[in-house]
């Protein structure tokens, strides 16, 4: 399990959280590196646990250049490799908000940043179950544009905006600011939605 939890954040990638994330701090003027990099790699643990559940529910064999954890799981819990690869991806989701919650930050504002990382991933979780929600509709005349909309801004928004959040709230920005940058980003991500989004049945 060890092994796969490390394939899934070690693997090639965009980075694209982290980095949106450091390329925001920077905007606002922060500059410790250490910190910046403990922020960054909690963003990058998160998806990764998020992507490995994902992985299970599309059914998907490879990732990176990698099997997923389902399959990479086959040889040592056979039958079993499916739950196992779900407690990896809980090991990955567990252990996301340590590198934050570690750094030298004041208490407060690691308290902040965890607690926006945490929510971020109760959206996310909500977005895909609204998906599979959608995925279920018999009849795709009764699907609304608004619900299609509302699809891509619980998926991919909440993945962007939690790296502008955590920048602006490392910044100490308050929630009000945090709000205005969620107002100019949902429909944002509305617009230019995930691959995978843009691919089901009910999107375009």
């Amino acid at each position: 399990m060890h092994d796969a939890a490390a394939v899934y954040i070690t693997r090639p990638s965009k980075r694209l959280l982290g980095m949106a994330f450091l390329q925001a701090a920077h905007t606002l003027g922060q500059s410790a590196r250490d910190n910046l990099v403990a922020i960054a790699a909690a963003l990058e643990i998160r998806h990764g646990a998020i992507l490995l559940h994902d992985d299970i529910v599309d059914g998907d064999t490879r990732r990176g250049g990698q099997p997923t954890a389902h399959h990479a799981l086959a040889e040592p819990f056979g039958p079993e490799a499916t739950s196992a690869a779900l407690f990896t991806g809980d090991v990955l989701a567990g252990i996301a908000p340590l590198p934050i919650l570690r750094c030298e930050l004041p208490p407060g504002l690691r308290a902040r940043l965890t607690e926006i990382v945490q929510r971020t991933t109760a959206e996310v979780a909500a977005g895909q179950t609204e998906q599979l929600h959608l995925d279920a509709v018999q009849d795709p005349r009764t699907v609304t544009q608004d619900a299609i909309l509302r699809i891509h801004s619980g998926q991919f928004a909440p993945y962007l905006l939690c790296s502008l959040h955590l920048a602006a709230a490392l910044a100490e920005h308050d929630d009000t600011f945090l709000e205005r940058i969620a107002g100019a980003g949902i429909p944002l991500c509305q617009a230019f939605p995930p691959a995978r989004a843009r691919s089901r049945r009910f999107v375009g």
